[in-house]
């Protein structure tokens, strides 16, 4: 009873992600191996990545990219005839 109170208040705080990483602590038994203080810094980065995601993606969805895409895309192979001696001043 008491670990559904405890999932239930963590979901009130909007600890979603947090809660459901518990929920699949409790479920498995491949945590028990871990110490106290393993199980709940994992449960801390689980919620703090998901934030972090959710940010993440709230900014891109904010900056309206007319074509997503990320460094993984570039291709830095192809020459582009550009010199590294100039430089570009704005203002």
């Amino acid at each position: 009873m008491l670990t559904q109170v405890t999932l239930e208040k963590m979901h009130e705080m909007r600890m979603s992600a947090m809660a459901d990483a518990f929920q699949q602590q409790l479920e498995s038994t491949q945590w028990s191996d871990l110490t106290f203080e393993e199980r709940v810094g994992m449960l801390i980065d689980t919620e703090w990545t998901t934030r972090e995601q959710r940010k993440l993606d709230r900014r891109i969805k904010a900056a309206k990219l007319r074509y997503p895409a990320s460094l993984e895309d570039v291709d830095f192979r192809t020459p582009r005839g550009l010199d590294k001696g100039v430089r570009h001043h704005t203002g």
